[in-house]
C-alpha cells in the first residue's frame, strides 16, 4: 500500500481525538486495512497486514487518499443507505451511492445507484466495534432494525400446538373416565375403555413440557442481524 509523508489531513478527526481509529488484518479478513473518519470510511484491498509505520502515519493524520492509494474504496457516509451487521457471520454490509461526491453524481440518496461494500471480520468483537463506531458517525438519520428476534407471530404456532395437545388430553381423559363408569358402553365408545386417564394425562403433560421448551427457545433466541436503515 502506497504511503505519502503526513500532510494536511483531507478529513478531520473526532473532536478531542488525536489519533484515527484503524482496523487491520488479520482482525479484518476481507481487507488489509480500514479507517473511519467523520465523513468517510476507507477500505484498502485485501492482502497482508500493512507495515506498522503506514498504520501509525494514518492514525496520526496522513492524507488518506494518498495513503490508501487508487485501489482503495472510500465510502462517503452521507451516501450510505443501509448498514447490516450479520451477527453469525461477523460481517458488515454497507449499501451506498457510489456516485455521490463525484462529478455528475446525483447526490440524492433516494434516486442514486447502489453499491455494496462487504467487510468480513475474524471475530465478533472487531465487527461490533466497527459497527458501533460507524453507527455513531451516521447519527440519528438512521433507525435500527433487528432480524431473527421473537415476535407475536413467532409464538403463534407453538401456542396453537400446545392448545391442541391440551384439548386432546382433556377429551381422552374425560372419555376414559366416563366409559370406565358405564356398565354397557356404546360400541362407538368401547375403544376408550382401555384407556387409563392417569396414563393419558401423563403423556399429555410430557408432550406439553416438550412444547414449552420449544416455545422458550423460539422466544429467547437472539437476533441474527442488526440493520441500520436511512429514515425516509
Amino acid at each position: 500500500m502506497a504511503l505519502a509523508a503526513p500532510a494536511a489531513p483531507v478529513d478531520t478527526l473526532m473532536p478531542g481525538s488525536t489519533r484515527r481509529r484503524v482496523w487491520q488484518a488479520p482482525a479484518v479478513r476481507s481487507h488489509s486495512l480500514l479507517t473511519l473518519t467523520l465523513t468517510k470510511l476507507y477500505l484498502a484491498p485485501g492482502g497482508p497486514p500493512p507495515k506498522p509505520e503506514a498504520v501509525t502515519a494514518i492514525q496520526d493524520g496522513a492524507n488518506l487518499d494518498d495513503a490508501f492509494g487508487p485501489l482503495a474504496v472510500a465510502v462517503d457516509l452521507l451516501a450510505v443507505r443501509r448498514v447490516k451487521l450479520d451477527l453469525t457471520a461477523n460481517s458488515l454490509t454497507i449499501e451506498y451511492d457510489p456516485t455521490r461526491g463525484r462529478p455528475g453524481g446525483s447526490g440524492v440518496v433516494g434516486r442514486a445507484p447502489r453499491a455494496e461494500a462487504v467487510i468480513a471480520f475474524a471475530d465478533h468483537a472487531t465487527a461490533d466495534d466497527v459497527y458501533t463506531k460507524l453507527w455513531r458517525r451516521l447519527g440519528e438519520r438512521f433507525e435500527l432494525k433487528t432480524h431473527g428476534v421473537a415476535t407475536d407471530g413467532t409464538a403463534r404456532r407453538p401456542v396453537a400446538v400446545m392448545a391442541g395437545v391440551l384439548a386432546v388430553t382433556a377429551v381422552l381423559a374425560l372419555l376414559s373416565v366416563v366409559v370406565s363408569n358405564l356398565s354397557d358402553p356404546p360400541e362407538l365408545l368401547a375403544p376408550f375403555a382401555a384407556l387409563d386417564w392417569r396414563v393419558v394425562c401423563g403423556l399429555g403433560g410430557a408432550a406439553l413440557a416438550g412444547l414449552q421448551v420449544w416455545l422458550y427457545r423460539r422466544l429467547s433466541s437472539p437476533p441474527t442481524a442488526l440493520e441500520l436503515v436511512a429514515r425516509s
